[in-house]
């Protein structure tokens, strides 16, 4: 987990989407989430993409999307 890697996604977050501004630290470690120090909003590791809130294993998805992509 590296929080310089991350950025605020809270659209009301005035640095929201900015990297590197130190106002992202790690919240927990063992749920993956975050806390941006500016708005004070928590989130996961995997907002905004497509393993966010799944309850399958990151592998099986890959799995599945890799073979719809090949047809």
């Amino acid at each position: 987990m590296n929080p310089s890697d991350m950025f605020c996604p809270h659209e009301e977050c005035p640095l929201r989407g900015q990297l590197g501004r130190d106002n992202i630290g790690v919240f927990s470690r063992q749920q993956r989430r975050y806390r941006c120090s500016c708005c004070g909003h928590t989130f996961s590791e995997t907002k905004g993409t497509p393993f966010y809130r799944l309850k399958t294993g990151a592998p099986a998805v890959t799995l599945a999307l890799t073979l719809l992509g090949h047809g």
